[in-house]
C-alpha cells in the first residue's frame, strides 16, 4: 500500500471507477472493494451516497498529474499549498457541506474569497 498515491477513478470500472481506483489505492482486489461497497448499500444505505460523492469528487487517472479546478479551485489551491490529495480534500469538502447544514459552505467562500490565486507567470 502506497500512502502517498493519491485518490483516483480506475479504468478498471464497472460504474464510475471508484472501487477500481480504491482497490489500486490500498493493493487490494477490485472485487473485495466492489462487495464492500453492495455491503454498504444494502445493509447501511450510506453506500451508495459515498459512492456518487466519491465519483464526483476523485479525479480520473489520467487527470491526477494535473486535476482541473472546480467550483472556485480552492480544493485545488488548497491541495497545492498543503501537499494534500485534491481528490480526497474535495471529498471530504463536499461530505462537510452536506452535513453541516450549509455552513461549510459559508466557510468554502470566505477561502474562496481570502486565499491568493496564482496568476500564469507562477506569482501569487
Amino acid at each position: 500500500m502506497d500512502n502517498t498515491a493519491p485518490f483516483y477513478r480506475s479504468e478498471d470500472r464497472w460504474l464510475a471507477g471508484v472501487c477500481g481506483g480504491l482497490a489500486e489505492k490500498f493493493d487490494l482486489e477490485a472485487w473485495i472493494v466492489r462487495a464492500a461497497m453492495l455491503v454498504s448499500v444494502f445493509y447501511f444505505g450510506i453506500g451508495l451516497g459515498l459512492y456518487l460523492l466519491a465519483a464526483i469528487c476523485f479525479p480520473k487517472k489520467e487527470n491526477v498529474a494535473a486535476p482541473q479546478p472546480r467550483v472556485l479551485g480552492v480544493c485545488q489551491r488548497l491541495a497545492i499549498k498543503y501537499n494534500w490529495d485534491v481528490g480526497l480534500l474535495r471529498f471530504l469538502s463536499c461530505l462537510l457541506a452536506l452535513s453541516s447544514l450549509g455552513l461549510a459552505i459559508v466557510l468554502y467562500l470566505v477561502i474562496a474569497v481570502v486565499m491568493p490565486k496564482k496568476n500564469a507567470s507562477g506569482g501569487r
